[in-house]
């Protein structure tokens, strides 16, 4: 999959994430250390002082959830189904503790 702009994202389906599942779920990701910002065209979310953008892109007729940065990288996963932004929470807290913790 090819790197992309934020400005690229499928913003009308990150609305739909956002008030679907996201904001309902809020507190429990502040309870756990996230602060979720909506951006004008991804989410912005900082854990532990590190701040990273979240889109929804579409890629070989799918949508994923595209996070920036993940291990000097970028991170996608299938948006199909709103809880699918759980496995973008997950991949946070991995890119914290593997490349962050130790330096």
């Amino acid at each position: 999959m090819k790197e992309y702009s934020f400005e690229e994202c499928d913003l009308e389906l990150l609305k739909e994430h956002l008030c679907n599942y996201i904001i309902k779920n809020g507190r429990k990701y502040t309870e756990q250390g996230f602060d979720i910002r909506f951006g004008d065209y991804f989410l912005r979310i900082k854990y532990n002082h590190k701040i990273y953008k979240i889109a929804i892109i579409k890629g070989e007729d799918e949508r994923y959830w595209y996070l920036k940065p993940y291990n000097k990288s970028y991170y996608t996963t299938n948006a199909k189904d709103y809880n699918s932004f759980e496995l973008v929470i997950y991949a946070i807290k991995e890119n914290d503790s593997l490349f962050y913790k130790n330096k």
